[in-house]
């Protein structure tokens, strides 16, 4: 599922991009193996607990440019939302058509935020950064 459209020119967010997109694709292996209980011992709590180091890394290149405050806040907010939405499926009960539904959702969801949200915060970086150099030259 990854691919160069969705790089966002920061080696260490391309990785971690990288490895949520790999733990999506274990989980639909999961589903194909006909294992949701693996899936529910095993995957789930990595990409939970992958997700939220992966959201503050994000989180902790934004905070403290004003130029994004905004932006930040609707950020973190989808951030938020995706960590609920991951912790609800997690405590359900192991059952293979919510898993289903919740893969199709995974992967929707990060090529969009990925592909969307993210790209557009790091282009709001670099200008903010560019500004703070030409202001300091």
């Amino acid at each position: 599922m990854w691919n160069k459209s969705l790089e966002t020119g920061i080696r260490e967010l391309d990785l971690q991009h990288q490895e949520l997109l790999e733990i999506a694709n274990e989980l639909e292996r999961c589903v194909n193996d006909g294992n949701p209980h693996r899936a529910w011992q095993e995957v789930l709590p990595r990409l939970s607990g992958y997700a939220l180091f992966h959201f503050a890394t994000e989180e902790n290149l934004l905070i403290g440019l004003p130029s994004v405050a905004k932006e930040l806040a609707a950020h973190i907010a989808e951030h938020r939302t995706f960590a609920t939405k991951v912790e609800e499926l997690r405590t359900s009960a192991p059952d293979l058509d919510g898993l289903r539904e919740f893969i199709d959702y995974l992967q929707k969801w990060l090529v969009a935020h990925i592909g969307h949200s993210d790209q557009a915060l790091v282009a709001l970086v670099s200008a903010a950064h560019r500004t703070c150099k030409n202001r300091t030259a």
